[in-house]
C-alpha cells in the first residue's frame, strides 16, 4: 500500500513538471479569471468630457467611425496642401487619437529597440514631447522590422497605450504631462503575431483585449491605479480585432468578433451575454452597429458580412443571426453603419453598400488600390485611404458619381481622423493635417460704385 502511495505521488509530481513545462511553452495556458467589478478598488471615475472635435479613441468618439462635419476639405495638391505636415521619428502604423489641442500616437524605433509614446500639437504639428514606454520591445518577424499599430485612448486627463514586452500584454497610463502614471500587465502575450487591438475605455475601465493560439481573454484594468478589475477567459484563435461598446438593444453591449464566433459581453463586469458563431478565420477589424443589431466582417473561406440581432442571451447562432451576405469583406477594413445602410470595402478596394433592412447589397463599385484602413464617414462623405497614399471621398446619398481623389506621397494604412474643418492623416512617414484652402481676400478699389474684383 505504501508502496502504491509512493508511485501515485511520483506520477503526480511528474504530471506536475509536465504541466508546468506546458505552461512555459504555451503561452497564456496559465490565464485566470479575475472578478474584481464588486470590489471597492473598482471605484466610479467621472465619464470623460468630450469636445466636439474631440477624437479620443479608434473609430472616433462613439465607435461608429462618423463625423457631423462638413467644413473640411475635398481637394487638395499632392506636393502641398493647407495646413502642414511633421515628419513622424520610428517605425508605426498607429493612427493617433486626438483631445483638445494634441494629438497622441505611438511609434517603434528598431535600432533602439523602444517604444515611445509622441504628443503633437494640434496647432503646428510639432512634438510637445516623447515618452518612453519599453526598452527592447521591438521584435522582427522574417527580418522586418515590427511595427506599431495600436491607437491609443484618451479620458482627458491620461493617455492609454498597449504595448508587448517580455512576454506580457503591458497597459500604460501617461498624463499630458509625458510622465508615466502608471503601467501594469494585463496579462500574458507572446510576439507570435502582431498585435493590432487598441483599448477602449468604460466608465472606469480601460479595457484590451488579447485573442492568441492559446489563453485569450479580456481584461479591464482601472484607469486611475491600473489594478485588474475583470479579466475573463476567451475562445482560442489568434485574431486582432478591437472591441466596440454601444447600446445596443437596450443594454450596454461589449462587441468583439473573433475565431469562428462574434461576442457580446457586459462591459462592466465581463459576463458573456450572447455569443453567435461564424465561419470567421479570424477578425482583424472592429465590427460596426444600430441600436438593435451588430454587424461583422468576417474574413475566410464561405465567410463574410453577418448581422447579429442583439437582444438575445447564450448561443444565439440559430436564433438571432438575420442574414449573411458572402464574398463582399476584407481582411483588415471595418464596416461603417450610416442612415440605415452599411458600407463595406474589402483589401482589394471593392466597396459595398448594403441595406441593412433585407441585407441586400444596392450598388457596389471599384476603388483602385489595396486598402488596410477603415473607411470613414463625414458630411455626406465616405473617406477611404489606400496603402498607395490615395484617399478617395464617395458621396454616400448618391451612389454612382465620381470619386474625388487625393494623393500624399508615402502609404497610408490607418483611418484619417476627421475634426472640425480639418483632416489628420498618418502616412508611413508624416503626420498631416490638412486645412481647407480659403481664396484670398479681394482688394476693394476706391471707386465710386465699389465694385469688387
Amino acid at each position: 500500500m505504501n508502496n502504491r502511495l509512493i508511485w501515485c505521488s511520483g506520477v503526480a509530481v511528474v504530471f506536475a513538471v509536465i504541466a508546468t513545462l506546458v505552461a512555459a511553452l504555451v503561452p497564456g495556458t496559465d490565464v485566470t479569471e479575475i472578478h474584481l467589478a464588486d470590489s471597492p478598488a473598482n471605484f466610479s471615475l467621472a465619464n470623460p468630457q468630450l469636445a466636439y472635435d474631440d477624437q479620443p479613441t479608434s473609430g472616433g468618439k462613439d465607435h461608429r467611425s462618423a463625423n457631423a462635419s462638413d467644413e473640411f476639405p475635398t481637394r487638395w495638391s499632392t506636393d502641398d496642401h493647407d495646413g502642414w505636415r511633421i515628419p513622424i521619428p520610428g517605425e508605426s502604423d498607429a493612427a493617433p487619437c486626438l483631445w483638445g489641442d494634441y494629438l497622441f500616437l505611438l511609434s517603434a524605433d528598431s535600432g533602439s529597440r523602444r517604444v515611445s509614446m509622441l504628443c503633437n500639437n494640434r496647432s503646428d504639428g510639432h512634438i510637445a514631447w516623447r515618452t518612453q514606454l519599453h526598452v527592447a520591445a521591438v521584435h522582427e518577424t522574417a527580418g522586418q522590422p515590427s511595427r506599431v499599430f495600436i491607437t491609443p485612448v484618451c479620458d482627458g486627463r491620461n493617455v492609454y497605450s498597449v504595448t508587448c514586452f517580455n512576454g506580457q500584454l503591458w497597459v500604460t497610463a501617461v498624463n499630458f504631462d509625458g510622465k508615466i502614471v502608471w503601467q501594469h500587465a494585463a496579462g500574458p502575450h507572446d510576439f507570435i503575431a502582431q498585435y493590432r487591438s487598441s483599448p477602449i475605455l468604460f466608465k472606469s475601465l480601460v479595457i484590451v483585449a488579447a485573442d492568441r493560439a492559446a489563453g485569450s481573454y479580456l481584461a479591464a484594468l482601472h484607469r486611475q491605479t491600473g489594478e485588474i478589475i475583470w479579466r475573463v477567459k476567451r475562445p482560442a484563435g489568434e485574431s486582432f480585432g478591437t472591441p466596440a461598446i454601444a447600446t445596443i438593444a437596450g443594454r450596454a453591449q461589449l462587441v468583439l468578433g473573433g475565431r469562428k464566433s462574434v461576442h457580446s459581453y457586459d462591459p462592466a463586469t465581463g459576463e458573456c451575454i450572447w455569443l453567435c458563431r461564424t465561419s470567421a478565420e479570424r477578425c482583424s477589424n472592429c465590427v460596426a452597429f444600430d441600436t438593435e443589431h451588430v454587424y461583422a466582417s468576417c474574413p475566410g473561406l464561405n465567410a463574410g458580412l453577418v448581422c447579429i440581432k442583439a437582444d438575445g442571451r447564450g448561443d444565439i447562432t440559430a436564433s438571432h443571426l438575420l442574414w449573411q451576405i458572402p464574398g463582399i469583406t476584407g481582411e483588415f477594413p471595418s464596416p461603417v453603419y450610416h442612415d440605415k445602410s452599411l458600407y463595406v470595402l474589402a483589401d482589394d478596394g471593392r466597396l459595398s453598400c448594403v441595406r441593412t433592412d433585407v441585407g441586400k447589397v444596392e450598388w457596389t463599385r471599384q476603388l483602385a488600390g489595396h486598402f488596410i484602413a477603415s473607411p470613414v464617414i463625414a458630411g455626406k462623405f465616405l473617406l477611404c485611404a489606400s496603402r498607395s497614399g490615395k484617399v478617395c471621398f464617395v458621396q454616400t446619398g448618391i451612389p454612382g458619381l465620381p470619386a474625388i481623389e487625393n494623393m500624399l506621397a508615402g502609404g497610408i494604412d490607418v483611418a484619417p481622423i476627421v475634426a472640425g474643418d480639418s483632416i489628420y492623416i498618418r502616412t508611413s512617414r508624416y503626420l498631416h493635417r490638412i486645412d481647407p484652402t480659403f481664396p484670398e481676400p479681394v482688394a476693394e478699389r476706391t471707386e465710386p460704385e465699389h465694385r469688387r474684383f
